[in-house]
């Protein structure tokens, strides 16, 4: 068994020699247990300090370096980023005291902001109050508000945005913080966003808007907070197709009804001259039951009947509406294409 002790005298930690083959696994040892970053370690053996190849000895003293040397900003700047993204909050803590290098970025780009956007929001809040800047971009050109959006990291995104990050920079792919937000589901993320004064009509490389995308996700709820926020109901994607086209695409009936009750274009065509009735007998039926997809095609003008079934009682204001339109005509389309499940 090895023993670890500081300069006062106080054990910190016990590991077998088989874990600890190395005197560089007990430093990897001691950031795990203690936060110690290996890059500010001095492990001593009888005043003498030890190399990181050597077999350590039983007992062993270790001493925290408070400052980085000049020729330690590669290796303390990976290991700060590592400790971002692995949730170390006591070596982040070390490094920063230390002077490590905040916005320090490793092979892609990310710095240690970036990886605790993802999922630590304690750590983001650390990083931020010790001025890491929010405006920097990995290889993807994505920004830390952009991958906080992205996991759902409501916490971070608070902090992200109080520190004044950009609400509308936009990745390679020309995706902003609230498309992914949308994307992903999350609502409470997309509601701040927006609060801040997000844009919510911009598109991303296809076009597709924050509604685009979360009607194609099925997030209702999402949906209608964009629609409130006064997000363009028809806008079309580089296929032409607009949110009503993809929510009945994909059989959400929910967002069907959000749309065509806000008023969307039940007659607007794509780029293959399909309207959103056609798209819905062109979708994969096997992804989605049969109730979403029969409750659909009698959202936009379809007959319940031919499923052996009714029409819901809260979607007859929709319907009504939907059959005095072109849309109506649609059905018999439909039916003459052969399309059935």
């Amino acid at each position: 068994m090895l023993r670890v002790w500081s300069v006062s005298g106080v054990e910190l930690t016990s590991v077998s020699k088989e874990e600890c083959r190395l005197v560089r696994d007990v430093k990897e040892h001691l950031r795990t247990r203690r936060g110690f970053p290996v890059c500010l370690q001095q492990l001593l053996c009888e005043g003498r300090c030890l190399g990181d190849d050597v077999e350590p000895p039983s007992d062993l003293q270790v001493v925290r370096l408070t400052e980085l040397h000049g020729n330690q900003e590669g290796i303390a700047g990976q290991e700060f980023v590592e400790a971002a993204r692995s949730g170390n909050i006591e070596a982040v803590r070390f490094l920063l005291e230390a002077g490590v290098k905040k916005d320090w970025g490793d092979e892609g780009g990310f710095t240690a902001l970036h990886r605790a956007a993802e999922k630590h929001a304690e750590i983001c809040s650390l990083l931020l109050e010790a001025g890491a800047g929010t405006e920097v971009f990995n290889e993807n050109d994505e920004t830390p508000l952009i991958l906080a959006a992205r996991g759902g990291q409501t916490e971070a995104v608070c902090s992200l945005l109080d520190a004044g990050a950009n609400i509308d920079a936009q990745d390679c792919l020309c995706r902003t913080a609230v498309m992914e937000a949308a994307s992903g589901g999350h609502s409470e993320i997309v509601r701040l966003l927006l609060d801040a004064g997000a844009d919510a009509n911009v598109g991303d490389d296809r076009l597709d808007t924050a509604l685009i995308k979360a009607a194609c996700g099925g997030h209702a709820e999402i949906v209608q907070t964009l629609l409130d926020s006064g997000a363009k109901k028809d806008a079309k994607n580089g296929v032409k197709a607009t949110s009503l086209i993809c929510a009945a695409s994909y059989g959400h009936a929910e967002v069907v009804r959000l749309l065509v009750g806000a008023g969307a274009d039940i007659d607007v065509r794509d780029r293959d001259g399909r309207t959103a009735l056609a798209h819905v007998g062109h979708g994969d039926l096997r992804r989605h039951s049969l109730a979403h997809f029969a409750l659909v095609v009698a959202m936009l003008g379809s007959t319940f009947e031919a499923f052996g079934g009714s029409m819901l009682e809260q979607d007859e204001m929709v319907l009504r509406r939907l059959l005095g339109s072109a849309a109506a005509s649609s059905v018999w389309q439909l039916g003459a294409s052969g399309i059935g499940v």
